[in-house]
């Protein structure tokens, strides 16, 4: 069984629904679902208790689960094998 963190949850909160551009949720399965808005201004980045990835914007929080290990795991691969790229 993975642990809750591998699954990588996440999490958005916010401040108002003024801040959200979009929401598509279909009752068929197998269709994306897209949540789409606008975090504002960047106020913070940490890592909360080395487990959450959180994105504070003056609008709301992303939040996802995401160890420091697994950060720095991403960032040391060869950029061939990973989806991170930093311009």
């Amino acid at each position: 069984m993975k642990s809750q963190t591998a699954k990588h949850a996440f999490s958005a909160e916010m401040k108002s629904k003024d801040h959200i551009n979009q929401i598509l949720v279909s009752s068929k399965g197998g269709i994306p679902v897209l949540f789409e808005g606008i975090l504002g201004e960047l106020k913070a980045l940490s890592l909360v208790e080395d487990l959450v990835l959180e994105i504070n914007g003056e609008n709301g929080i992303l939040r996802i689960d995401l160890t420091k290990d697994e950060i720095r795991q991403l960032f040391e691969k060869d950029p061939r094998e990973s989806r991170i790229n930093i311009i």
